[in-house]
């Protein structure tokens, strides 16, 4: 894969960080619902906290990439 176009599409994304997570955990809940018992019954409640370590995580990966 290219890089640039990886960084590139991650700052489209980082963008829309909001919709992003949302996006994200709505689809692994969908395709993988045991996985929802993992997270705590009001998640996604505070999705604030969550989206920020998403995307610093996200932001560590590809700083190293």
């Amino acid at each position: 894969m290219d890089p640039e176009i990886l960084r590139s599409s991650f700052a489209v994304v980082e963008r829309r960080a909001e919709f992003a997570v949302k996006y994200f955990y709505s689809h692994l809940f969908r395709h993988n619902p045991d996985i929802r018992g993992l997270f705590p019954l009001d998640f996604p409640e505070d999705m604030e906290r969550q989206r920020d370590r998403l995307f610093a995580a996200l932001t560590y990966v590809m700083a190293r990439g």
